[in-house]
């Protein structure tokens, strides 16, 4: 049986802002490469994990949550993070004390280009875009066009996302990450680096 090759390309914004809105902090310490694995069939392989995020500057608690999950994830084989950055004028909420102002850039554009490189490239013969974002459905019909076919883009829609109906028909197959998946794949809580530095899983987000 052919054994098919997927990249896993996830929208870190987008998923961290649906599991927010579930309320599903108790997941954030989530392992991408081992979630991406069991987002896949018996007949393929995953190669690679490559996460698109950008780096937050306050507050300070969230910043530094947010660099030990970074830091985390750069423990993980398979995994590669691209970063974005943010721009506009920082201003932050009064009660709840996140940035209102700051808007992240070059994500999406990061997600298309790596996509389409990576078709052309033949580095994968599936990819799984972890978004609900249709800003991608001009990127899915261009790796379609480009490789006339020969490479196939899944969507995994995060679970409190609207499920766009065009991003799901320009899809080859879509389907809606559930919670349980989210449950069973988190890091440890104590992660050893190679620099002997123990990266700590956040006691609050």
């Amino acid at each position: 049986m052919f054994t098919q090759r997927v990249t896993v390309y996830i929208d870190g914004f987008n998923l961290y802002y649906s599991m927010r809105r579930k309320q599903w902090y108790r997941y954030y310490w989530l392992d991408l490469v081992r979630l991406s694995r069991d987002l896949i069939n018996s007949n393929q392989q995953l190669v690679a994990v490559k996460y698109f995020s950008a780096r937050i500057s306050k507050p300070e608690h969230k910043r530094r949550n947010q660099q030990a999950y970074l830091e985390a994830l750069e423990t993980l084989p398979l995994a590669q993070i691209i970063y974005g950055q943010f721009k506009g004028e920082d201003n932050l909420c009064c009660r709840c004390g996140m940035s209102t102002g700051l808007k992240e850039k070059m994500t999406d554009v990061n997600i298309s280009v790596q996509m389409i490189k990576d078709a052309l490239e033949d580095k994968y013969d599936v990819a799984l875009l972890v978004s609900g974002d249709s800003d991608q459905i001009p990127t899915i019909n261009a790796i379609k066009e480009l490789t006339k076919g020969a490479k196939r883009v899944a969507v995994a829609f995060p679970p409190a996302d609207f499920r766009s109906k065009e991003l799901k028909a320009a899809a080859d197959y879509s389907f809606k990450i559930t919670e349980n998946k989210f449950m069973r794949n988190q890091l440890p809580s104590e992660i050893l680096k190679k620099d002997g530095y123990i990266l700590v899983r956040p006691a609050k987000w």
